[in-house]
C-alpha cells in the first residue's frame, strides 16, 4: 500500500470523493498510528476522533 489516494471514489450517499492532499494524508496516518500503539483506551480515542476531525475538514473545504 503505497498511501496515495488515486483516482475518485463514491461515498456511500452517492457523492464523489476527492483524493486527499498528501500533507492531510500525512497527519491522518500519524493520528491513525498514534491511536493503533496507544495503551491508554482514552489516549487511543483521542487521536481516532482528531483523525476523524481531519477527514471531516477534508470534506468541507
Amino acid at each position: 500500500m503505497t498511501g496515495k489516494t488515486q483516482g475518485k471514489t463514491r461515498a456511500a450517499e452517492g457523492l464523489p470523493l476527492e483524493p486527499i492532499d498528501a500533507d492531510s494524508a500525512d497527519r491522518i496516518d500519524v493520528h491513525l498510528k498514534r491511536a493503533s500503539y496507544a495503551d491508554d483506551v482514552d489516549e487511543a480515542n483521542f487521536h481516532v476522533r482528531h483523525a476523524r476531525q481531519l477527514l471531516e475538514a477534508c470534506k468541507t473545504e
